[in-house]
């Protein structure tokens, strides 16, 4: 799944006891607005698309500090201020995949994302444009970004 889904629509993002506004850029914990700086902020939007699924370290750099040269100090950094404002001591929202990368392993819901222009709607029986003699049986997951079909 890519980072950056459909970011034509504003979005508002609610995990755990925290809000984050994309219209305004503005973090919301335990209702009072915190000052979180704009690479972190970007670092937690990356986790935020990819609800719930790793984020590698190679991606959050690509994305976040496209075309300069960090070190994982950076990213560490940028992680453990997340980890401050969210109140995660025992680090169980931003959990760390180690060798690999970071999740946000946390119900997210999503406001504001569905676009009837750009949804996709499927359903059982259909072929796939470029597989033909593929058809789709069963929806096994949806997410605003994605669907999962057997």
């Amino acid at each position: 799944m890519g980072l950056h889904g459909d970011e034509t629509a504003p979005v508002r993002w609610r995990f755990a006891n925290a809000e984050y506004s994309e219209r305004n850029h503005e973090l919301v914990v335990a209702g009072e607005p915190v000052a979180l700086e704009p690479k972190p902020l970007e670092v937690l939007l990356c986790l935020l698309r990819a609800e719930g699924e790793l984020v590698t370290k190679q991606e959050l750099f690509d994305t976040v500090w496209a075309g300069r040269v960090v070190t994982d100090g950076v990213l560490s950094q940028a992680i453990r201020r997340i980890r401050e404002v969210l109140g995660d001591a025992d680090r169980s929202m931003v959990r760390t995949v180690h060798g690999y990368g970071f999740r946000l392993d946390v119900p997210i819901e999503i406001e504001g994302r569905d676009d009837p222009g750009t949804r996709l709607e499927l359903e059982s029986g259909q072929s796939l444009p470029n597989l033909p003699n593929w058809r789709l049986e069963e929806r096994l997951q949806t997410r605003p970004a994605n669907e999962l079909w057997r």
